[in-house]
């Protein structure tokens, strides 16, 4: 403990912390008269008044100091006595679970329902694997690693492709705790230890297919009508469901819908071609402008962000069961989603000679790398029909 003048009668006291030949120093909102003070023993000497109270206060300070300096050394690797300060004041984390859950709760706070959901389930599959209620970044080796992947296939029966995606949002912690300085340059595991992913296919549905389910015939307008509907408007255009579902009349000016994508929140215009134009005419009949276009989501009810979240989520769920049934009756063997909607367009886009920026933008890919594996898709096509010549 060390004090420094402030005044005749009364001094602050503060802990010094020397690490590497530096030295830091942390008040503790303490002061005392230095004829008080045993500069030997570093506590209140037998004149103090409450010299008892006293040094039992500062016995626990320099005891709980101490503990978390060691476990910083030990858990986080620090080096510096001004990290180590840090640190005992409080500024920074220095578990993995702890980071984690802070990381985890910002979604929570910003209201971005689907980004936490998945890194709860992460978080939670990561605990009860490890058995732990708190993980330190030490706890998380190479070794750890792959027997965790191993877990997570043999036990969770988990894909190569949701593994890389638990393990990748594990290294993004990694990567933001070293960016924070929380943890070491060079003390990540994933420097050593290299995440492997499966090729995926992108579904798609083809023209004949198309045009089987545009051939639905319904003697009533059902949900499983309005989700048909839906389903043809997001080949004819690329448009995620959370937009299809979100799409007010205001959007639709008879020719394009303009609105602010929910997932990247980028301004989009696209023109509607004429079948889409058609589907969208039989709902816009009557309509306010602030009314939804399709009848999922109630028009009365005064959403907030993470209520209306929800509702999506819910009538997404519902949406892709009824495309089940929708492939059955247009004889599709193929598993449709809005994912497989956003596919056809993409490939359909790019096969009637779109350039591959403006399916891109229209897609609202942030990175033209994600639009290329259409482009693949459309070449592999062409290739294949060129094998007709032999």
């Amino acid at each position: 403990m060390k004090h420094k003048a402030k005044d005749k009668c009364f001094t602050p006291i503060y802990a010094r912390i020397t690490h590497n030949r530096r030295s830091s120093y942390i008040a503790l909102g303490i002061t005392i008269d230095e004829d008080h003070w045993d500069q030997a023993g570093q506590r209140a000497n037998l004149q103090h008044p409450n010299r008892v109270r006293m040094n039992a206060t500062l016995g626990k300070i320099y005891n709980d100091i101490e503990r978390v300096i060691l476990e910083a050394i030990d858990d986080q690797k620090y080096f510096s006595s001004k990290e180590l300060k840090e640190v005992i004041l409080g500024k920074k984390t220095f578990t993995f679970s702890q980071y984690f859950r802070k990381d985890r709760d910002q979604h929570k706070k910003a209201q971005n329902l689907l980004q936490y959901k998945k890194a709860n389930t992460i978080y939670n599959k990561l605990h009860t694997y490890s058995g732990k209620l708190d993980l330190n970044f030490k706890d998380i080796t190479p070794e750890f690693l792959r027997n965790y992947e191993h877990h997570l296939s043999t036990y969770l029966g988990n894909g190569r492709n949701t593994i890389h995606t638990n393990l990748k949002y594990l290294r993004k912690l990694f990567n933001d705790a070293i960016r924070e300085g929380i943890v070491k340059k060079g003390t990540s595991p994933f420097d050593t230890y290299k995440l492997t992913k499966a090729k995926t296919s992108r579904h798609y549905i083809s023209e004949p297919e198309l045009s089987a389910l545009e051939s639905i015939q319904f003697v009533n307008k059902t949900q499983e009508y309005h989700t048909l509907n839906m389903f043809i408007l997001a080949c004819y255009t690329g448009l995620r469901i959370s937009d299809l579902l979100t799409l007010r009349l205001r959007n639709f000016d008879g020719n394009h819908i303009n609105i602010h994508m929910r997932k990247t929140k980028d301004p989009l215009s696209i023109m509607v071609p004429t079948k889409g134009r058609a589907i969208l005419m039989e709902y816009i009949e009557a309509k306010k402008d602030d009314e939804f276009i399709f009848p999922f989501l109630n028009s009365t009810v005064a959403y907030n962000n993470v209520s209306l979240q929800k509702a999506i989520m819910s009538k997404t769920a519902s949406c892709n069961k009824y495309l089940k049934k929708l492939a059955e009756k247009a004889g599709i063997s193929k598993t449709l989603s809005f994912h497989v909607s956003r596919h056809t367009f993409a490939t359909r886009a790019l096969r009637k000679g779109i350039r591959i920026e403006y399916v891109s933008k229209l897609l609202g890919h942030a990175d033209l790398k994600t639009t290329q594996i259409y482009a693949k898709i459309v070449n592999k096509e062409l290739d294949d029909a060129m094998e007709v010549f032999g």
